[in-house]
């Protein structure tokens, strides 16, 4: 990516921090200069009206201060197991669903529900550590079992923070 006041990044460099497609909303609007219109920050179901339209809070994070910077701009204290940031290691959690595959991020761990039907799905909540295993190939889950809890405890307040519903996908007629 070329932009100007991005110098602190060699060119030709890999990025290897993690990010989501939520990004990109507050990355641009930051790019910009302007602000998201939403009524509350920190209520993440609150609306605010523009142009006539209620509008949800962004739960993204813009790359600027990373691409600007080569750090994200409120990670303080980086150490030697932690990869590059544009979510700090204080950061909120990062969750998502979709169909009945559900995921949580906070720094090196990450938790994923996958229904049985998935080609990787167990029906249970698989752990791994990310900064060793990008891959995902070793669950940890039954060797930390309180971090799988600590986790599930996040995704609940997900949950209820984001008004999600998770449930499993229904079956199809011919299943």
């Amino acid at each position: 990516m070329r932009y100007p006041g991005f110098s602190e990044i060699a060119p030709g460099s890999v990025c290897h921090a993690f990010t989501t497609a939520m990004d990109i909303l507050p990355t641009f609007l930051d790019l910009a200069g302007t602000q998201h219109p939403a009524a509350d920050l920190t209520d993440q179901r609150a609306t605010a009206s523009f142009h006539d339209r209620h509008v949800y809070p962004m739960r993204g994070k813009s790359w600027v201060p990373y691409l600007r910077d080569g750090k994200a701009a409120d990670f303080s204290v980086k150490d030697a197991n932690t990869p590059e940031a544009i979510y700090g290691g204080q950061d909120a959690v990062v969750a998502w669903e979709h169909y009945g595959k559900a995921a949580l991020r906070a720094g090196r761990w990450k938790i994923v529900n996958m229904p049985v039907e998935h080609p990787t799905g167990t029906g249970t909540w698989q752990l791994y550590d990310m900064y060793t295993d990008q891959g995902e190939t070793v669950d940890l889950a039954l060797q930390y079992p309180e971090k799988v809890t600590e986790l599930l405890v996040q995704w609940a307040t997900w949950l209820r923070d984001t008004g999600t519903h998770y449930t499993t996908p229904l079956k199809s007629a011919d299943e």
